[in-house]
């Protein structure tokens, strides 16, 4: 499954679900989602991955996530059935 990450914070539910992940789940973080790979996120294994552009238009840095641009997303899209968004 497709995660998108778009908000700034997660309630405790979406927190305790992302440490549920498995290595077939991707997590996008776009938006001011970005925000939330400046404390880290918790994960068993799903791949995780930052939208560049966002990135640096907040001024995030970090090295937890990959770094995509919107025709990688897309591309990462086609390769999951289901998508979440958050």
């Amino acid at each position: 499954m497709l995660y998108v990450i778009r908000c700034s914070s997660l309630a405790v539910w979406q927190q305790q679900a992302l440490k549920k992940l498995t290595a077939n789940d991707s997590v996008v973080f776009s938006e001011d989602g970005v925000y939330l790979l400046r404390n880290g996120i918790s994960t068993n294994s799903a791949t995780l991955y930052a939208v560049k552009q966002d990135c640096t238009a907040r001024g995030v840095k970090f090295a937890q996530a990959e770094l995509i641009n919107y025709e990688q997303w897309v591309e990462l899209s086609t390769h999951h059935q289901h998508w979440l968004n958050w």
